[in-house]
């Protein structure tokens, strides 16, 4: 092979291997810029979670919450689920006292719960009654709660049944008011079972269960 022909090859060796280099580096940049355009991806924002969720979360129930400035929790979760407990606490009491109030006015009850069901956290399920019956079992929700907390509020749906009952009874509010109060007085003891098996227990009781509540509220029962 002559010098002249050995240098034509070094020349066209070259040449390849520069026009690949450049073709690499063209495709570097390409690549290069299409990622500059690629948006950059967002975290999406932390959820709050609700108290009852973080609850769950963390596995506490009645039975193994510690006291309040304990280490076992920050103060802010803490006060959270203290707050759900008190709300439920309050509820048991305000069911309790239609429950037992309803039995004691020979009303069959099916179910008394405190589970949070379309909006509210308690329901009581009861055969109808009369309007005299059923504004005092109506009225003994309230005022077993304002025992119970010390301050009175009747809203809602209670408010709602007593003002339709009302249109249909001669007698003014305060005399069933009276009533009602008597008898949550007088079924105290009943009331604060039934709250504290609600409470306990899994939230809710059924016909046979809530008697079998009431009737250990009875003079001489264990």
């Amino acid at each position: 092979m002559t010098r002249e022909g050995a240098l034509k090859i070094a020349i066209e060796a070259l040449t390849q291997w520069s026009q690949r280099k450049v073709a690499t580096a063209v495709v570097l940049a390409a690549i290069a810029k299409l990622e500059a355009r690629r948006p950059t991806p967002r975290r999406p924002p932390k959820r709050k979670l609700s108290s009852i969720t973080r609850m769950r979360a963390l596995k506490l129930r009645p039975s193994n919450v510690r006291p309040l400035g304990s280490r076992c929790h920050p103060p802010d979760i803490e006060q959270e689920y203290t707050e759900v407990f008190e709300e439920r606490e309050i509820a048991a009491y305000h069911e309790a006292g239609h429950a037992v109030i309803a039995r004691a006015l020979d009303i069959e009850v099916a179910c008394v719960a405190i589970i949070p069901f379309m909006g509210r956290i308690g329901h009581m399920w009861h055969e109808k009654a009369s309007p005299k019956t059923e504004i005092l079992i109506t009225m003994a929700g309230p005022f077993a709660e304002a025992r119970f907390t010390g301050r009175l509020l009747c809203a809602g749906d209670d408010e709602a049944n007593i003002t339709s009952a009302m249109t249909q009874l001669p007698e003014p509010r305060e005399h069933y008011e009276a009533k009602a109060k008597t008898l949550v007085a007088e079924s105290w003891r009943a009331i604060e079972i039934v709250a504290e098996e609600l409470l306990i227990g899994a939230g809710r009781l059924y016909g046979p269960m809530l008697d079998l509540a009431i009737c250990c509220a009875a003079p001489g029962a264990p």
